[in-house]
């Protein structure tokens, strides 16, 4: 090991030896945390919880709060992945250092929340997808949203299926539309001022939630729960370049900048409407009142709203399949589940069967919602 504490230089691993190394750089990282955070949805489908909840424009307050407080967290992660960067995560973490079943506890626990992440992005798919076909008046039912959902599941599905060095670059693109989208419709509130027509320091005063601090703590929980999966990117550590500085250094920086982008967004659409517009969005059954919002501001481009929802919601859905595959694979490398999950592909040496099955679980769990 070098004195940076990088890590010896390991060399590509052959196929069928185990998850391909050095296959991730530091962008293609960051392509994979940043969509795994969902930074367009969470303003999307958030936004009229957290304003509704708090009774007022406090999004911008809530996101800085919370991702201060997940911040020793993420530095908790960083460190570990620095000291042992494993597809295992925590769960080879603490079996390690404590007593295996207490690392197949959390090995379960990890496995089945990697999969019903995945498992909810079809839904949400095939939620924008109707949404889209609501937009140009085309009649959306029960059946369309699952025919979208299905679309999702053979996209991501034929994507993870090859090389994640060209999966995670075309998940980083879907990932950087929606990102600049959300961006300039802000921008362009907050130039036109808002309904307030100027700026104005009230987003960040927590006085402005008429609900007090029940409200607030409400709608904090949605910004919890976009920020919490600050380990997005430890499963894929055996398959980054010197892991042992990049994966600490991306899962950094994964959570500064998401925090930063939904801080500096939602100031704009916080100052955009009132909140108790919001509030009737939210009431007439909007599926985001980001929508009418945005058509509000910027007309016609406001179709891009359900075209970068589901987009989006391709580029999480790869993201967690990228998670829920590699601690599926690493549980079964350790004997804590079948076999049958360690075997990778014979040519990309990705843990296809354990992606396979977990497409499977969200085609059931699409339906059945």
């Amino acid at each position: 090991m070098d004195s940076s504490g990088a890590g010896p230089k390991v060399a590509a691993t052959k196929p069928g030896e185990g998850l391909q190394r050095g296959s991730l750089n530091l962008p293609r990282l960051i392509f994979i945390g940043l969509a795994y955070f969902s930074l367009a949805p969470v303003i999307y489908l958030n936004m009229g919880f957290m304003e509704s909840d708090s009774g007022g424009p406090v999004m911008p307050f809530l996101f800085i709060l919370i991702t201060i407080a997940v911040l020793p967290t993420a530095i908790s992660f960083a460190v570990l992945n620095n000291r042992r960067p494993t597809a295992g995560s925590g769960s080879t973490w603490l079996w390690e250092s404590t007593y295996p079943a207490v690392g197949l506890w959390l090995g379960w626990i990890m496995m089945a929340t990697y999969i019903v992440v995945a498992a909810l992005y079809p839904p949400a798919f095939g939620t924008f997808f109707n949404a889209l076909l609501s937009y140009f008046h085309v009649t959306a039912t029960t059946w369309t949203g699952i025919g979208g959902g299905v679309v999702a599941i053979l996209i991501i599905g034929f994507l993870n299926y090859n090389n994640i060095k060209l999966s995670s670059v075309l998940i980083g693109v879907l990932m950087v539309l929606e990102g600049v989208f959300i961006a300039a419709v802000a921008l362009v509130i907050v130039i036109e001022g808002g309904h307030l027509g100027h700026f104005s320091a009230t987003p960040f005063n927590p006085g402005a939630a008429t609900a007090g601090f029940s409200g607030l703590s409400l709608a904090g929980i949605f910004a919890f729960l976009s920020i919490a999966g600050v380990d997005a990117v430890a499963p894929v550590a055996e398959e980054s370049h010197t892991p042992r500085r990049l994966i600490p250094l991306a899962t950094i920086l994964i959570t500064v900048i998401a925090g930063l982008f939904w801080t500096l967004t939602s100031y704009g659409f916080a100052i955009s409407v009132p909140v108790k517009t919001v509030e009737a969005y939210v009431n007439a059954g909007q599926i985001t009142p980001v929508l009418p919002i945005t058509r509000s501001y910027i007309g016609g481009w406001a179709v891009l709203v359900p075209i970068t929802g589901f987009t989006a919601a391709v580029a999480s859905f790869g993201a967690a399949l990228y998670a829920a595959g590699r601690i599926s694979y690493a549980l079964s490398r350790e004997g804590f589940i079948s076999g049958y999950f360690k075997r990778l592909h014979p040519r990309f040496s990705t843990p296809w069967r354990a992606e396979a099955v977990t497409l499977l679980i969200s085609l059931v769990f699409l339906i059945a919602v």
